[in-house]
């Protein structure tokens, strides 16, 4: 047997022991210094037997609650042994017109109701009712009193049916808010789907658009598409997430989640909104955070965006910095803490803002309500804050008037370090970084003390040149990093004047995302490796080992935008009534080279089983016809064990109710939209 502590503080039988305790404390000091001082009579034998007896049994039942929290009878069997405590308690007192232990019996029958409901509520009248007549019956004195007894008895008499009548209207309340919320979830789900559907859309075709030619006027409108697209999906998410908080419906779902690339998602969606503002934003990781953390991804990634959005909104100068480290602050014992801050350099907050930033619609103007210079619904924040709630952890915010603000969050969670293959990292092969600005070379210098790669930084040109002539007579082959934030356009021009000086060296780039794809041949000739902002360690390593020629270049260029190896080509069956959302699943597989069949419901995709061979099927939720539910369902009792096919759900209302519905039907997986093509990919590198 094993005590468990934590579930039977969770039940409401461990308020009642701790109640029951003091209750024992109390009445054996009150009685004890009362017949000491004469008050009542002396009774010392028979009081100190009711303590003790009274004492034991308190603790034998608080010592099976922690053993076994959840016995349903246990509340039942324990409401004789109280009203008998109190009972006897008020045989003590037999000798006053009114006992005070009598108003004990109010105090249970209003605690017992309120905490476990009107089963037990009547049970503890009846037994009541029973002390209270024993009592009268064992002493002769309360014969003289009559009129005071009736009332007391009908004060016990009334007061059940009073509270029974006051639950009955209390649960009444209940349903019919369980009701509400259940029509207004059923509202937002439905609202979700319908929503979500045509987003899901929109996402994927900009995706296609953005892999075209495209000219610098088109590109930067499919930027902000995106942008669009990310704030419209986030205000979602904070709708619906924060009608199933305020609901009591809110379930995490825990997966493996690699944290250095979910946080670099986040930052590289803002990355072209700030710096359209002038901003930089920067992702600066500590060396010891794990690769791989346990928790829920999505909602981790939503704290962090929602965060994110405020400082690029508020911030019109300066940078925008995400910190990621472990904290020595332990939440929960055996997992790690990690701690995630936003520094921004806008405007701050006062005192009261910063007290309430945390409330509901609540801006930081001083106003429960968008204003009119700053947009957004208020919610951010306030989402934030009940999803570490829900995460175990904490959220806080620091803040100075004009120079800016640090939201942070602590949350506990299991880590689990990458399977990266750590080649050794080349002696001869030493970085020297050109870099002036004072955050990305910090975030360059603890990068390269992290990754163990010899390195020296310098913000002057003479120094770059000394350096570099110094490591070649070393007979060393340097690689030199030139930041566009310090050279800006100059960038191509130093680069051609140190390769004419030093042959031998590799130049990399680091630059804005948005500088991409405005290279030019010469650029790209001059250039070994460009590292696009915000960065990461792996990914500086991966940019240097490539500029090397060690790792294989092919395979790690892969890794670095995100795509996976897959041995061999799929059949896949995609089951969706939406033609674009097809269009956009469709094509993702097809440029992967996989072979697509296509059907528009539910039951066309039970006879496409019946008739053709699939490695993979995926599956939309809702569809006319016949659901994916159903048609997963159909297909399990008509296959054979060798026939089994992977079905994957495909819906746009992601809850933990659908995935279970899902995985309950026969489905082996979950695919929210908008559909992702990494998410798509691992989904098929695991089936091949």
């Amino acid at each position: 047997m094993k005590i468990n502590f934590a579930e039977a503080k969770e039940t409401p039988e461990y308020a009642s022991s701790m109640i029951r305790f003091g209750f024992s404390v109390v009445s054996s000091v009150f009685l004890g210094l009362a017949m000491k001082y004469g008050y009542y009579e002396e009774n010392w034998f028979e009081y100190i037997l009711f303590a003790v007896i009274f004492f034991l049994y308190t603790t034998l039942v608080f010592v099976s609650i922690l053993y076994f929290p959840k016995v349903p009878l246990r509340p039942y069997l324990t409401i004789p042994f109280d009203i008998a405590g109190i009972s006897v308690a008020m045989l003590f007192t037999y000798d006053k017109q009114f006992s005070p232990f009598f108003l004990f019996y109010a105090w249970y029958f209003v605690s017992y109701s309120l905490r476990y409901g009107r089963g037990q509520l009547f049970v503890a009248a009846i037994f009541s009712m029973i002390g209270f007549v024993v009592v009268l019956l064992t002493d002769d004195g309360w014969y003289s009193h009559v009129f005071d007894i009736v009332m007391y008895m009908v004060f016990l008499l009334v007061m059940p049916l009073y509270l029974d009548a006051m639950l009955r209207k209390i649960n009444r309340a209940r349903d019919e808010t369980n009701k509400a919320n259940q029509a207004k979830s059923d509202f937002l789900a439905a609202m979700s789907h319908e929503i979500r559907t045509p987003m899901s859309g929109i996402v994927g075709v900009t995706s296609l658009l953005e892999q075209t030619e495209l000219d610098k006027n088109q590109r930067e409108y499919i930027v902000a598409l995106q942008e669009s697209s990310i704030a419209l999906n986030a205000l979602i998410d904070d709708i619906l997430d924060l009608s199933k908080i305020e609901a009591g419906k809110y379930t995490l779902v825990e997966e493996r989640v690699n944290l250095p690339k979910t946080l670099l998602g986040v930052a590289q969606m803002f990355t072209a909104s700030a710096n359209a503002k002038g901003l930089e934003l920067f992702l600066n990781f500590t060396p010891d955070l794990p690769d791989y953390v346990i928790c829920d991804g999505k909602r981790l990634r939503q704290i962090v965006l929602n965060l994110v959005s405020n400082a690029v909104k508020f911030t019109s100068e300066g940078e925008v910095v995400i910190n990621i480290r472990c904290s020595e602050h332990r939440l929960i014992e055996g997992h790690e803490t990690i701690r995630i801050e936003v520094v921004d350099t806008g405007p701050g907050l006062t005192e009261e803002e910063r007290q309430r930033i945390f409330e509901p619609f609540y801006q930081a103007t001083g106003k429960l309500r968008p204003s009119t210079d700053v947009s957004g619904t208020g919610l951010g924040t306030t989402i934030s804050s009940n999803l570490v709630s829900l995460m175990h952890g904490e959220i806080g915010v620091t803040s100075e008037k004009g120079v800016g603000c640090c939201f942070w969050f602590d949350i506990p969670l299991r880590s689990e370090k990458g399977q990266y293959d750590y080649l050794d990292i080349p002696a001869k092969n030493p970085l020297v970084v050109y870099e002036s600005q004072p955050t990305s070379r910090k975030i360059l210098e603890s990068y390269c003390q992290g990754i163990n790669w010899p390195y020296a930084l310098t913000s002057e040109q003479t120094t770059l040149v000394s350096l570099i002539e110094k490591y070649t007579k070393q007979g060393l082959e340097p690689i030199v990093l030139l930041s566009e934030l310090s050279c800006g356009d100059q960038c191509a021009q130093l680069g051609a004047q140190l390769k004419n000086m030093f042959s031998e060296i590799k130049i990399c780039k680091l630059l804005h995302l948005s500088s991409l794809h405005s290279l030019d041949d010469k650029q790209r000739e001059l250039f070994s490796e460009f590292l696009p902002l915000p960065i990461t360690p792996h990914r500086l390593r991966k940019v240097l080992l490539r500029s090397v020629g060690i790792g294989g270049n092919a395979e790690v260029a892969k890794q670095d935008f995100g795509m996976s190896t897959i041995h061999r080509f799929l059949h896949v069956l995609v089951a969706e009534d939406s033609p674009i959302n097809a269009k956009v699943i469709m094509t993702f597989l097809e440029q992967d080279g996989h072979r697509v069949t296509h059907v528009e419901d539910g039951q066309l995709a039970y006879e496409a089983l019946k008739t053709n061979q699939f490695d993979l099927v995926l599956m939309d939720m809702r569809m006319p016809n016949m659901g994916g539910i159903e048609a997963t369902k159909a297909w399990r009792e008509h296959e054979t064990e060798d026939q089994h096919v992977p079905i994957i759900a495909l819906t746009a209302n992601a809850t933990p109710e659908d995935k279970n519905n899902c995985l309950a039907s026969g489905m082996d997986d979950f695919l929210s939209k908008p559909v992702n093509r990494d998410k798509l990919r691992e989904i098929l590198k695991r089936i091949a």
